[in-house]
């Protein structure tokens, strides 16, 4: 009999403890089900809440809507009389000091005449202050579209009617020529090589045109034509490249040590205010702030500059 009452008494308790573990969840699942307000809430950790916000700042770049790039180049015309830009107060080439990344090709630009140097957007403001004690200064801007499939020309200037020069070629050998009634531009050229699109590598490629020579016979798809030949030599020799970072340009101008020589950076940096020179004084000097301007847009937005 107590062996029957002790099973009984286990049974009676096995009940109870089963009825309220069952009404435990049953009140568990009506809160759930009626959303209770009372119900404690999840708190997601730190790094739950980093990667979540991660997610929506930085979306895969699969899931990244497409942009367009497209390049405009800014450029800066400054004239002064002879020697304003490399001397006292007004010597830009201290203000303006970053290297190109080759230095055989700096030492071939300046046995040329040639001077060029990488600026910052952290330079700009201070470049307007120089510039603006210059005196007799003047400048014009030109804005060009190049194409990633070719060169653009920038037209420099018209020459003196006959123009006797001197060039140092690569492995330093002299050459001397002639141009007569001559142009002298400067060829640029862009690629973006890094993940950040913002830095461009900029070409430069200084060019000399004469007029059209005597018609030659030439044969196409529309049969044979006279077409004029044209003349311009390029000095790929003294071609180089310069990576211009965000918001940067490029400084081009004389070198110290072009002085009054017949070198080839007269055409480009040297030349009369008038069409006759009297005097030194009316011989004014030229310097280049080349800027390239990237500018990203999607579908129906309008494109946005990361430079000035």
């Amino acid at each position: 009999m107590a062996r029957v009452n002790g099973r009984h008494t286990q049974s009676v308790l096995l009940a109870t403890l089963f009825a309220a573990v069952l009404s435990v969840v049953q009140v568990g699942c009506v809160s759930w089900a009626a959303g209770g307000r009372d119900a404690p809430k999840r708190t997601s950790s730190r790094a739950e809440r980093s990667a979540d916000e991660g997610d929506r700042s930085s979306p895969s770049v699969f899931e990244r809507p497409l942009a367009r790039a497209s390049i405009e180049f800014k450029v800066h015309r400054y004239s002064a009389p002879q020697g304003s830009f490399n001397r006292g107060a007004s010597n830009v080439w201290k203000l303006v000091n970053g290297p190109l990344a080759d230095a055989a090709a700096t030492l071939r630009l300046a046995d040329n005449g040639f001077r060029a140097a990488i600026g910052r957007e952290s330079d700009r403001q201070s470049l307007r202050e120089l510039l603006g004690r210059v005196p007799e200064l003047r400048s014009v801007l030109d804005r060009t579209h190049p194409d990633a499939s070719r060169r653009v020309e920038l037209d420099v200037g018209l020459c003196c009617p006959r123009e006797v020069v001197f060039y140092h070629g690569r492995g330093g050998r002299l050459r001397g020529m002639d141009f007569v009634d001559a142009r002298a531009k400067l060829m640029l050229a862009f690629e973006l090589r890094s993940v950040n699109l913002r830095e461009v590598w900029l070409e430069i490629v200084p060019a000399i045109e004469e007029p059209p020579g005597p018609p030659q016979w030439e044969i196409g798809e529309d049969g044979a034509r006279q077409v004029p030949v044209k003349r311009r030599r390029l000095f790929e020799d003294l071609g180089f490249t310069a990576m211009i970072p965000k918001g940067g340009f490029l400084l081009l101008g004389a070198s110290e040590g072009l002085g009054d020589d017949p070198l080839l950076g007269k055409l480009f940096f040297r030349g009369p205010s008038e069409k006759s020179v009297k005097t030194p004084a009316d011989v004014r000097e030229s310097i280049f702030v080349i800027s390239p301007v990237v500018r990203f847009s999607r579908q129906g937005e309008v494109g946005r500059e990361n430079r000035e």
